[in-house]
């Protein structure tokens, strides 16, 4: 925590590893996490050196995140739209429709289709329903 405190862009990271060593003492960061750390802080466009071009870097980073961002808001791929909640229409018609999903429901569905598409296949043909059920 002590760290992260100095940290804040006006300390180089030299001085920051003396000022930690000097107040943790034996609690301070070995040479290979000290090593670590920068690295990361580095790789990641947090800390740089007059090597590593850090400012130039980090304007590339920004720019092609500025692009990115902006390409995406056009894309029509990425426009939403709240199409509104079906939740309190679905349950009002539930007591309605409700007995549709259980067994009983899909029986009584299915037998009056397969009674509609018989009688629309049979009147196709010229013949009446009545006739092949032995009904007269």
């Amino acid at each position: 925590m002590y760290i992260q405190s100095l940290l804040n862009g006006k300390n180089t990271v030299s001085d920051v590893i003396a000022k930690a060593a000097i107040a943790l003492g034996s609690d301070a960061l070995s040479e290979q996490e000290v090593s670590t750390i920068c690295r990361w802080l580095t790789h990641n466009h947090l800390a740089g050196t007059q090597q590593s071009e850090h400012g130039r870097r980090f304007s590339e980073v920004q720019k092609k995140s500025e692009a990115g961002r902006w390409k995406k808001l056009l894309s029509p791929l990425s426009l939403s739209m709240n199409l509104g909640n079906p939740t309190p229409v679905l349950c009002g018609l539930l007591p309605l429709f409700g007995w549709l999903y259980q067994p009983t429901g899909w029986r009584i569905l299915v037998s009056a289709s397969l009674i509609f598409a018989a009688e629309r296949m049979f009147h196709g043909a010229g013949l009446p329903l009545a006739l092949l059920t032995g009904a007269a």
